[in-house]
Formats: C-alpha cells, sequence, structure tokens
C-alpha cells in the first residue's frame, strides 16, 4: 500500500516532457507524405530521382516559421504542429500538416494529414486542443494559379490521426487583408536574405502604403489591380535622409521593385508581392510581427 503511494507522488511529481523543438522535428521522420516514411536532415529529403541519371527527383521539406505547441490531446504534455511541403519536379507544391511529440526521449511523429496543392498559408496557430489554420484557397471553378477563397479549417488530434472539422469559407481575399501587420522584408528575390543590419517594411492602411525602404520612410497608394490577386502600387515617394552602404542600396532596389509589384499572395504565414524585373519575374517576402495567437481566432471572420 505505501509503495502505491510512493509510486503516485512520484508520478505526481514528474515533469511533462517539453513539446518537440525546431531542430528536432528538422531531424525528424514523418509518415503520411510518401508511400515510405520521410527522414529529414536538417529540414529537408531529397528522394532518388524518378530516372536513373534524371534531374527530378521527390523533395520533402519544413516550413520553419509554421512551427506552433500546444496541448492538443489534454495529457498536460505539449505537442508541436508544422508544416512541410513536398515537390516532385513538377508545377505542384503539395503542403502537409504534421503534429510530432516528444516520447521516450525521442521525437515522434503521431498525426500527418494532406492540406492540399498550392494552397497559400496565411497562418496557423493552437486553439485549446485544436489546430486552426487561415489560408487563401481555391474556390469554384478557379485555376490552381491563382486562388483567392480565404478558408479557416480546423482539426482535432484523436487517437485516429487529425479529424479535420467543417471548413469556414470567410469570403474573396482584398487588399485591405493586409492591414493590420507590419510586414518585415525577408528577402528582395526568392529566398536571398537582406544584408545583415538593413531593415525593410511595409504597412497598409486605407488605401496606403509606407514603412522604412532601408535607409528612408516610404509612402504611396496601393489599390487593387484589374484581376484576383492583382495590386498596384505607387508611385512612391520618400524623405530624402543621406545614408551610405548596402542601406542605401537596397532601397534603391526595394523601391524600384515595390512600384513593379502586381500581384500578392501567401506561403507559409509570409506575404509574397510579385514584380516584373525586365523580363523576368522576381518576388519579395515578408514576415509579419503580428504576434501568432494562442487562443481561438475572431468568430466574425476576420484574419
Amino acid at each position: 500500500m505505501m509503495a502505491a503511494v510512493m509510486a503516485v507522488i512520484v508520478m505526481a511529481g514528474q515533469t511533462a516532457p517539453a513539446a518537440p523543438m525546431l531542430d528536432q522535428l528538422k531531424n525528424a521522420t514523418y509518415v503520411g507524405i510518401d508511400v515510405e516514411p520521410v527522414r529529414l536532415e536538417n529540414g529537408i529529403s531529397e528522394g532518388k530521382p524518378f530516372r536513373p541519371g534524371g534531374p527530378t527527383r521527390p523533395r520533402v521539406g519544413l516550413l520553419p516559421s509554421t512551427l506552433v505547441t500546444g496541448d492538443l490531446d489534454g495529457d498536460g504534455a505539449p505537442e508541436a504542429a508544422i508544416l512541410l511541403w513536398r515537390a516532385s519536379g513538377g508545377s505542384g507544391v503539395f503542403t502537409y500538416l504534421a503534429v510530432a511529440a516528444s516520447r521516450h526521449g525521442k521525437v515522434e511523429n503521431i498525426a500527418t494529414v494532406s492540406v492540399g496543392d498550392r494552397e497559400q498559408v496565411r497562418s496557423l496557430s493552437i486553439a485549446g486542443t485544436r489546430i486552426v489554420m487561415d489560408l487563401v484557397a481555391h474556390g469554384p471553378d478557379e485555376p490552381m494559379c491563382c486562388p483567392t477563397q480565404k478558408q479557416r479549417r480546423t482539426w482535432e488530434l484523436t487517437g485516429a490521426g487529425l479529424k479535420e472539422l467543417p471548413t469556414q469559407v470567410l469570403g474573396t481575399i482584398v487588399v485591405a487583408d493586409l492591414e493590420g501587420a507590419t510586414w518585415t522584408l525577408k528577402s528582395l528575390d526568392g529566398d536571398t536574405p537582406l544584408p545583415a543590419g538593413v531593415t525593410v517594411s511595409l504597412t497598409v492602411k486605407n488605401g496606403r502604403a509606407g514603412g522604412t525602404g532601408g535607409c528612408n520612410n516610404y509612402g504611396g497608394p496601393i489599390a487593387p489591380g484589374d484581376g484576383a490577386r492583382t495590386l498596384k502600387v505607387g508611385p512612391i515617394s520618400s524623405t530624402r535622409m543621406f545614408c551610405a552602404g548596402a542601406g542605401s542600396e537596397v532601397e534603391t532596389t526595394y523601391l524600384a521593385a515595390l512600384q513593379a509589384v502586381f500581384q500578392f499572395g501567401f506561403a507559409a504565414g509570409d506575404l509574397v508581392l510579385t514584380y516584373k524585373d525586365g523580363d523576368g519575374i522576381r518576388t519579395l517576402r515578408y514576415e509579419t510581427s503580428r504576434p501568432t495567437p494562442r487562443r481561438a481566432p475572431p468568430p466574425d471572420g476576420s484574419f
């Protein structure tokens, strides 16, 4: 009897395992993405070429900025939810939602579900025991390139895996949905980061865009274009403070790019503005300083 009481006391005094950390998730094994389990190394996995010596092969990667944690099964120990992508060399990029837990000193992927092909995720959060995703998805008859339908999708973790609840359709994405956040530029073109110490920002309010360009403050009109998710920015004006070095160079390039923007979208919580550069197409990619919500999103459909 005494031994049983002591065992209960010891169990009660134990600390619940912490949620898996990002570095652990970058090197974990995931199921439900391919026929065989996918083992990541530093956040990426490359499979064998589809044809011997061929250039295309399946690739899977982790999206670090989407990591959120919370107690999804109510056992007192938090789990981690994160997004992964899969590409096979074609135009499709498939998104997956994965849940992992710390068990017996190891990180275990306990559930994975497909989110879709080229879905544009705006945010991922945990509200109580539910995973909530705000995204821009394809409405009826919309081409794969250009989704515009705002959705809120929700999952619960069950003994059988992730169970999706009914999707909320929240209307069509518009320029005004960029308001309410300060967007900080991550790259001027794709994945190339800004030079160290240079900060470029964007805010949108009442038909105006503004922020800091790396040296000076700038501002100008921003308005919808002629089609879905199209955008017109400018003309832009700025203050004229002299700045030497990388900040000035970035600003010149950035303001020219911003005024050439023609489309906006989202990727893993980032804002992506697409612009023309001569005969080429490039992107400006921003992260938001708006904190990731840990509570339930507002019921009115706002993002």
